[in-house]
């Protein structure tokens, strides 16, 4: 068992790795998504080359970063086992691990697809493995992606909790920057 001290960093750490991870796809998600991609295409096709390979590396990413948090190698950090680590401290209520449990059953699913798509697109690629066609055999949407990391924050936020550390918040920073940046280019590129 990892000491408290070592409990409460990983927990930072969890936290840092959602949070990044969500930050990606909210750009990710915000140059595919059609109600904004919409808006935005007339930038998108001014800077092409920037824009095809931006959108490639905020998808990965986001798919590499929530991996990491359900990663079920020994020596990796996840949720699960900081999970099982906290309630062997007894320092959470019953309720509450019933809770995290449940929650965690409910995303099994398009964790095991997130899996699938970092082992067999990104890590350990076949040579007949496509990158799109990992990503249609996966199946996974992005609204199951959404609800990965929504569920991911409330159980962290429950283990945080357990242990006396301050919620985590997911923040729109990172779109609206990414928002004023793409006005700033139209702006830019306007007769």
């Amino acid at each position: 068992m990892n000491a408290p001290n070592d409990i409460d960093r990983e927990l930072n750490e969890l936290a840092n790795i959602l949070l990044y991870a969500r930050a990606f796809f909210d750009i990710y998600w915000h140059y595919e998504n059609r109600e904004t991609r919409k808006n935005i295409t007339d930038v998108l096709n001014v800077y092409v080359e920037f824009f095809r390979y931006d959108i490639y590396a905020h998808q990965i990413s986001s798919i590499v970063f929530l991996n990491m948090l359900f990663d079920t190698s020994k020596r990796a950090i996840s949720i699960r086992k900081l999970s099982q680590e906290i309630k062997k401290m007894e320092c959470i209520d019953q309720e509450a691990c019933l809770r995290i449990d449940d929650r965690l059953a409910s995303i099994e699913s398009p964790v095991k697809k997130i899996k699938v798509i970092r082992d067999k697109a990104l890590a350990h690629r076949a040579k007949g493995d496509m990158y799109k066609d990992v990503f249609r055999e996966a199946g996974l949407s992005a609204n199951e992606l959404i609800r990965v990391m929504d569920v991911a924050i409330d159980v962290l936020n429950e283990l945080r909790l357990a242990r006396g550390l301050t919620d985590v918040l997911f923040r729109p920073y990172t779109t609206d920057t990414l928002r004023s940046m793409i006005s700033d280019l139209k702006a830019f590129n306007s007769p």
